[in-house]
């Protein structure tokens, strides 16, 4: 017990340091998310205040910095490392709940979980993966956007799931009209010949 208790303890400490000035990157994503849980964990550290305060303004700061307009992340990988940060994030806002942060303030960390769900919706390949870009292989977004689809009440997340994944191939009117778009903000255009697992990519 004495031994698990130093352990949080320091690793509180570090990551105090670590994630005391925002850095670009995934790994301090990660860092705030631990430090967070920690406070969650043990509100008796003396030092739980402290590091409440840095990790909800470290989430702050990734949600508005770490993510392009558009709600690409910025490493432009949308498999592994988009994934990651939009999932650390995702659930980040139950710890911060559990952590006294008002409903309202967590609106800009929404709004950009539900772009980065929008990206990978406009993205998705028509065998319902990513597109392998930079040094990750193909994702499968389908998971988020439906969670996405229920917490932003976006019927055509839903639809174009739907459609790619599960096959559906009856009429589906919330199915995007667009087809081909121009992510100007993270530099990726995608052009489909429509919403179907046979449609040209």
């Amino acid at each position: 017990h004495e031994r698990m208790l130093k352990t949080l303890l320091g690793t509180g400490r570090a990551l105090q340091e670590f994630c005391q000035e925002f850095r670009s990157g995934n790994h301090q994503t990660a860092g705030t998310i631990g430090l967070l849980n920690i406070v969650i964990s043990m509100p008796e550290f003396r030092e739980a205040g402290q590091w409440r305060d840095t990790a909800v303004a470290r989430v702050k700061d990734n949600a508005e910095h770490e993510f392009y307009a558009d709600g690409c992340h910025i490493e432009r990988n949308p498999s592994s490392y988009m994934g990651m940060v939009v999932g650390l994030m995702r659930a980040a806002i139950p710890l911060l709940q559990a952590a006294g942060v008002q409903t309202e303030a967590l609106a800009p960390i929404r709004a950009r979980l539900e772009k980065a769900d929008e990206w990978w919706m406009w993205a998705m390949t028509p065998l319902g993966t990513l597109p392998a870009l930079g040094d990750g292989g193909h994702g499968y977004p389908a998971a988020s956007l439906r969670e996405g689809a229920e917490e932003y009440h976006r019927p055509d997340f839903r639809a174009v799931v739907e459609r790619l994944v599960d096959g559906n191939k009856e009429p589906l009117p919330a199915l995007p009209t667009a087809t081909s778009v121009h992510l100007e903000p993270s530099g990726v255009a995608v052009m489909r010949s429509g919403w179907q697992r046979d449609s040209a990519y």
